[in-house]
């Protein structure tokens, strides 16, 4: 006698409703992670883009203050070992109160409103029309302030904004950043050197 199988037809009909109704919870399940790994990943972008642009604009601060620090340095070196042939305009801007330290309370640029457009003794770092920070990222102008001190020796202050920074009329910054740079000039160091610069 054979034994008795059960129809194919049902066996593969009730196969194929099984699987059916199991591939669907699982569809949804992994659309699920994939949305949720999706919304990870443009969050992890969103802030590695704010980072970046955090230190894209402290590092154009930072240039500025650099540029306005040297071109001060300039100014002094050529006012006081050299007459003046170059920057001899700027000598009015110096400062006029003898410093016995740098952060002296009558120093000039530990008060925000000297730093305003126009202030006594703000130097402005003349930019050539064609650099590229200006192309780029319209950064305000570099500013420096060299006041003298004892013993012959001038403090040069620098302050850099970022691109796009803006400042109020005394002078505090109210978008961007900024850097301050500071520096103590020694009598006859740097020296002017033949070809023009400085050693």
């Amino acid at each position: 006698m054979s034994a008795r199988t059960p129809p194919r037809g049902n066996f593969s009909s009730n196969g194929r409703r099984h699987s059916a109704g199991a591939a669907l919870p699982v569809a949804l399940i992994l659309l699920v992670g994939m949305c949720i790994a999706a919304v990870l990943a443009s969050r992890r972008a969103a802030g590695l883009e704010e980072v970046s642009n955090n230190a894209r604009t402290s590092q154009v601060a930072q240039l500025a203050a650099q540029s306005a620090l040297r071109y001060c340095e300039a100014v002094v070196v050529d006012i006081v070992d050299n007459g003046g042939a170059t920057h001899g305009a700027l000598a009015t801007k110096l400062g006029s109160t003898v410093l016995d330290e740098a952060d002296h309370a009558a120093a000039a640029w530990r008060v925000l409103a000297n730093w305003a457009p126009g202030a006594t003794h703000r130097i402005d770092v003349p930019v050539a029309s064609q650099d590229a920070s200006v192309a780029l990222g319209r950064v305000p102008t570099p500013q420096c302030m060299a006041e003298p001190m004892t013993r012959g020796r001038y403090l040069v202050t620098a302050r850099g904004l970022s691109a796009n920074a803006t400042v109020n009329a005394n002078g505090q910054l109210i978008t961007g950043a900024e850097i301050w740079l500071q520096s103590v000039l020694s009598p006859n160091l740097p020296t002017l050197s033949a070809a023009g610069g400085f050693e």
